[in-house]
């Protein structure tokens, strides 16, 4: 009968263990501010956005030398980053590269996660905050790079006189 005490003593030691670590973990908060630049992006395959960071303590105190990772959880685009670093400042800034619009890469809404393993050290609970990034069908009537198919040089010339001939002096 005692040692069936001990054991239940163990047990109930472990999980209150557990219980106040879980509880510790989950309430770590932080605070994330983001800025684009541009807004968003055409889906031109040139277009680049750069996406600077900034990760505090919910008392405004920046967070430095938090390791974050950059996953693209939705659309086409690319990072070249996959791991950023906060400075001494909380800030942190990586670039996000634009696709090229086509039947199965259609513009769209884009989303970055960032997840800050730098919180939740003791069981992992990492942090996560998500970036969307608006890409936008590239002008229409252009090849993309805002000029018109065909009419990108000073020396093209036009067919004059409607025989599907275009004649150079």
């Amino acid at each position: 009968m005692r040692q069936k005490l001990y054991i239940l003593g163990i047990m109930l030691l472990v999980g209150l263990a557990g219980f106040f670590i879980w509880k510790m973990e989950t309430n770590r908060q932080i605070v994330v501010e983001v800025d684009k630049s541009p807004e968003q992006l055409e889906a031109n395959g040139k277009d680049v956005m750069t996406i600077r960071f900034t990760i505090r303590n919910p008392d405004g105190t920046p967070r430095k030398g938090d390791n974050v990772l950059v996953f693209k959880s939705k659309g086409y685009g690319s990072t070249k980053v996959t791991r950023v670093k906060t400075d001494d400042n909380g800030q942190a800034s990586f670039e996000y590269y634009a696709y090229k619009e086509n039947s199965f890469q259609p513009a769209g809404m884009n989303q970055i996660q960032l997840s800050d393993v730098s919180v939740g050290r003791i069981i992992g609970v990492y942090k996560r905050y998500w970036i969307d990034i608006p890409v936008v069908s590239p002008q229409a009537g252009t090849d993309g790079d805002g000029q018109s198919p065909g009419k990108g040089s000073s020396d093209s010339q036009e067919d004059d006189d409607g025989d599907g001939y275009v004649q150079f002096n």
